[in-house]
């Protein structure tokens, strides 16, 4: 049968509407972190690393984990079966290595704790994001699918933005404040059922996920 403009048009139903309040949450957090490392790691760097070049080395751990991580652990999560779905393991997985390199960043005070919490830290971010992202196609029906993906921008914005505005504030007062409060945030939708994954035939793989994350 034909959907119709009005099914595609369908208001959130309640229990959507909790599922995007619940992914949510770690949208905000995994981005309050992720620009907490990126814009405050290297100012602490430089009291102890004379190189700007190598402080740029360091933050590009980013890219280097981000042309392949997210890719493993994403075609991974598709083929995964537990009892909470293929996706959420995941998730839970990355959160001990990013609170861990987080937490660590607080009180680096040399090059190779700075280049170990930093790995540690993106390692746990990617591992976790791309099946994370994946969960909104999994969890939501195509015809509300666009408007609880575009929800994270919100989120994502509101992360970004506290970071920005609280981080140095917490930064002029003690070194470890910004990662304490980065690594506190909860990263996991930790409620019963919120990782399991529709059906194969209406959920699909990662890949096909990603196409619908990147049409919404």
């Amino acid at each position: 049968m034909a959907t119709t403009s009005e099914d595609r048009s369908r208001s959130l139903k309640p229990d959507e509407r909790r599922s995007v309040v619940l992914l949510g949450i770690p949208t905000f957090a995994l981005a309050l972190a992720v620009t907490v490392v990126t814009t405050y790691l290297p100012v602490v760097a430089k009291g102890f690393i004379g190189s700007s070049l190598v402080i740029g080395l360091i933050i590009g751990i980013e890219g280097m984990l981000a042309i392949w991580l997210p890719i493993v652990a994403g075609s991974w999560s598709d083929r995964l079966k537990t009892r909470i779905g293929g996706r959420l393991p995941f998730v839970i997985a990355g959160t001990p290595f990013i609170v861990v390199g987080l937490a660590a960043m607080g009180f680096v005070g040399s090059l190779l704790p700075l280049v170990i919490a930093t790995l540690v830290f993106f390692v746990g971010y990617f591992l976790a994001y791309e099946p994370y992202r994946a969960l909104y196609p999994d969890l939501f029906d195509d015809e509300v699918a666009g408007r609880a993906q575009g929800t994270q921008a919100l989120w994502r914005g509101a992360g970004t933005g506290i970071a920005l505005l609280g981080g140095g504030l917490l930064l002029s007062l003690s070194q470890i404040l910004p990662f304490a409060a980065a690594a506190t945030r909860p990263t996991t939708p930790a409620r019963r059922g919120e990782g399991r994954r529709r059906p194969p035939a209406a959920s699909g793989s990662w890949s096909a996920s990603r196409r619908r994350c990147a049409r919404s």
